[in-house]
């Protein structure tokens, strides 16, 4: 073995060791929006969540924000996942979205969280899904700090508007405070544990299927903004 290769190995090594995919999937493009800089999760083999296809042919751009799709292309179901080259941490974080709710394919899950590939406190993961979860259940809205298994840790919810909705989730040392804000109401939820630290997450957004089992039909998600509200800025939060 040559020294090139050996300490190639090590690296990898210590990557996985510490709970790091580096080469888990392609680099798909950029994307810039809402000031920030947009990474295209791009996959040539089905890859979690799901399992799923991800590909750049189901994410575009246009002046109404990011379109994500699920769509069929030569026999296969293609998803979408975008993620922020920027690291936030605590402060307030907000997606306004828009789709056909009443429309919404019981396979389809739409994902606004963030997450870590450090495997600390759970990836990190904070969580806002839309999803009836292949039909299990009538409430679409989710919000959850991992791990989903504690059900003091999730809470499931009517959406409360059938067009554009702001979700936002404020993260601070002290408590997480989720939102979901529509035409017809506004849905709170207070975290009763104690939140992780920031670390290493990053924001992702994504529109996959449940089990990786196609849909009836295909789906499509506009994110329509994305805001980042610093701890402690003047700005007040929604």
């Amino acid at each position: 073995m040559t020294e090139r290769v050996f300490f190639l190995l090590l690296f990898a090594g210590l990557f996985f060791q510490n709970g790091f995919l580096p080469f888990a999937y392609a680099d798909g493009g950029d994307l810039d929006f809402e000031a920030y800089r947009w990474k295209i999760k791009e996959s040539g083999k089905a890859l979690a969540p799901g399992p799923n296809f991800f590909s750049s042919e189901s994410v575009y751009q246009d002046e109404h924000g990011i379109h994500l799709r699920i769509m069929e292309e030569d026999g296969r179901w293609l998803c979408a996942e975008i993620f922020c080259q920027e690291k936030f941490g605590y402060g307030t974080y907000l997606f306004t979205v828009s789709s056909r709710w009443d429309l919404f394919d019981s396979q389809a899950v739409l994902g606004l969280f963030t997450y870590s590939h450090h495997p600390d406190y759970h990836h990190r993961e904070l969580d806002i899904e839309v999803s009836a979860w292949g039909g299990e259940f009538n409430n679409l809205g989710q919000f959850t700090v991992q791990p989903h298994d504690n059900p003091a840790n999730l809470r499931r919810f009517p959406l409360p508007g059938s067009g554009t909705i702001t979700f936002s989730l404020s993260w601070s040392e002290e408590r997480i405070v989720f939102r979901a804000r529509g035409e017809n109401d506004t849905v709170e939820w207070v975290y009763p544990g104690k939140p992780p630290p920031p670390g290493s997450e990053k924001v992702h957004i994504n529109l996959w299927l449940y089990q990786g089992k196609a849909p009836e039909k295909e789906v499509e998600v506009i994110i329509e903004g994305f805001r980042f509200i610093p701890e402690g800025s003047r700005t007040e939060s929604p």
